[in-house]
């Protein structure tokens, strides 16, 4: 009898001893796995944070470039609204010297590669299509530079067309990449890609 009720001591002392092992291991096991997924979740937060500052950067720079070329493509848009203004009155031809008004470049911006994807896909889209008509509008301003005589009243309401797109196309790129930058112009401020899109409707700024 005696020797029954040790062994049923011991027994229990085991599956005791074996309960408190797997609970132990349980907690442990669950401890461990939380500790993974604050971890994983502390790196996603780091990843989006560095993508966000990588984001604001790139606008930054972007935006400083889109300056520049809206700067460049006001002066040309007087420049050669005022030649068709003449031309509209007059008849004939006039020369016109655009080399210093030429659009300027944006060597950051077309030279970051797949950063740029960091932008949403409608901003890509509008800088991929600003760079296009950059460069024929280029085109479109050489030639009337150097045409031998001087350009009629055809050349040059079809460089103020090309010239208008084209500037229609920065304002896009300014309302999608940074719609809360202004620019001031005769002492007045406005959005710049307010003041742009009425630029590119013909009105004068």
């Amino acid at each position: 009898m005696l020797a029954h009720v040790v062994a049923e001591q011991s027994r229990r002392r085991v599956d005791a001893s074996a309960a408190t092992t797997i609970v132990g291991a349980f907690f442990g096991g669950a401890i461990l796995l939380l500790g993974n997924w604050v971890n994983r979740l502390n790196e996603r937060a780091r990843a989006a944070l560095e993508a966000a500052e990588r984001l604001a950067r790139l606008r930054t720079l972007i935006t400083a470039e889109l300056v520049n070329v809206a700067a460049g493509l006001i002066a040309a848009n007087q420049l050669v609204n005022a030649a068709k203004v003449q031309l509209e009155s007059t008849g004939g031809i006039v020369g016109l010297d655009l080399s210093a008004e030429l659009p300027r470049d944006m060597p950051y911006t077309f030279g970051v590669g797949a950063e740029l994807l960091l932008l949403p896909t409608e901003a890509i889209d509008a800088l991929t299509t600003l760079r296009a008509n950059l460069v024929i509008t280029t085109g479109q301003m050489s030639r009337i530079s150097s045409a031998t005589g001087g350009a009629g009243l055809l050349g040059v309401t079809a460089l103020a067309n090309g010239l208008r797109f084209t500037t229609r196309i920065a304002g896009e790129c300014f309302e999608r990449i940074a719609p809360e930058r202004k620019l001031s112009l005769s002492g007045k401020e406005a959005p710049a890609f307010k003041m742009l899109y009425r630029l590119a409707d013909g009105e004068n700024l």
